[in-house]
């Protein structure tokens, strides 16, 4: 922590170091969002591909709870 005989600056330089913290933890919880979302959407569409009866069984009663 920077120190100094002006308080003004102390607020300005605490101010500075939480904004910091802060931008760092809203990028890195946008990157965790945005790649939980890519990874269940690569599993959701590999779904189509597998020809399964439990899987389209499952993808069918997914349907159906969004539906409803």
């Amino acid at each position: 922590m920077v120190t100094s005989s002006s308080p003004s600056l102390n607020k300005a330089v605490l101010g500075f170091g939480i904004f910091l913290v802060d931008s760092f933890l809203s990028i890195s919880a946008t990157l965790y969002i945005l790649s939980h979302g890519i990874i269940a959407a690569i599993f959701f569409l590999s779904s189509f591909f597998i020809s399964s009866d439990k899987v389209s069984n499952a993808r069918a009663e997914c349907f159906k709870q969004l539906l409803a």
